[in-house]
């Protein structure tokens, strides 16, 4: 079998093993020689995979966004001064439960998604013209298929300084066959991350990153220092106590703009 080129920094691939995806498919697997990206081979799957937007089996959804909201809480501030003044995006919002949680903390967030129907923050949907400060991807880098191309149009939508995502990246060694995150069963975890080509993305897009060497990462213009997030998020409990959280709730505000727009579901779009 021929190798393939790698889609983040286009040194060659060796095969690394093959599997069966969605119980019928044999697939197989490559590594980057220079970056250890690994990516399957071009995956005629996806549209079989994505029969539902969000796969039954993802029974992590709502205490992933529950968690991630309370990351953002911790490092928003570390991040930005004065976050009230500035609009925020979460891209790739599913059913919108994270808006939702961030606007009852009071942060400006906003809801896109091209593939998802929203449910949970209605009204309150992204325009692609508009500036965004931070721009938030929980749960997205696994499944693209061409990451350059995606990471691109995350930043031109929404030309943030700050772009946080999550994505769970591997060690010094290949996980073997039993790693949950490979996700065989649903087919949509076709791209997979290691420090190296997390350092590599960084840079083509001219950002420093920030990283807990496991599933949480920032791209950010601004140089901070590594070892202070880090502290951050590990102490977290003695954060959240510390951070001085000024910001008024949107729940109820959103709660009367909504009430106003009923009927007119033109004024959504």
């Amino acid at each position: 079998m021929e190798n393939k080129k790698c889609k983040i920094c286009n040194h060659q691939t060796t095969k690394i093993f093959d599997n069966l995806i969605l119980k019928k498919y044999i697939v197989n697997y490559f590594q980057c020689s220079s970056c250890l990206f690994i990516q399957t081979e071009e995956p005629y799957w996806l549209e079989e995979a994505y029969l539902k937007a969000i796969s039954v089996a993802d029974t992590g959804l709502v205490s992933r966004n529950l968690s991630n909201s309370i990351n953002l809480k911790i490092i928003l501030p570390f991040l930005i001064k004065n976050p009230e003044k500035y609009k925020f995006l979460d891209y790739g919002s599913g059913y919108g439960i994270l808006v939702r949680l961030m606007r009852d903390m009071g942060y400006n967030f906003f809801w896109y998604d091209k593939f998802c129907e929203n449910l949970f923050a209605i009204g309150f949907e992204a325009k692609e013209k508009e500036k965004y400060k931070l721009v938030t991807a929980f749960e997205l880098f696994e499944h693209f298929v061409e990451p350059i191309v995606e990471i691109q149009k995350i930043l031109e939508f929404g030309n943030p300084d700050f772009l946080v995502f999550t994505t769970i990246i591997y060690k010094e060694n290949i996980p073997d066959k039993n790693w949950w995150y490979y996700s065989f069963e649903s087919g949509q975890h076709v791209s997979i991350y290691n420090i190296n080509t997390l350092k590599f993305l960084a840079n083509k897009f001219n950002y420093h990153l920030l990283t807990n060497n496991n599933n949480l990462h920032v791209f950010t213009m601004k140089n901070f220092s590594n070892n202070i997030f880090n502290l951050f998020l590990k102490y977290q409990k003695y954060v959240l106590k510390l951070i001085k959280h000024n910001l008024k709730s949107k729940t109820f505000d959103d709660h009367l703009y909504l009430k106003n727009q009923i009927g007119d579901r033109e004024s959504f779009n």
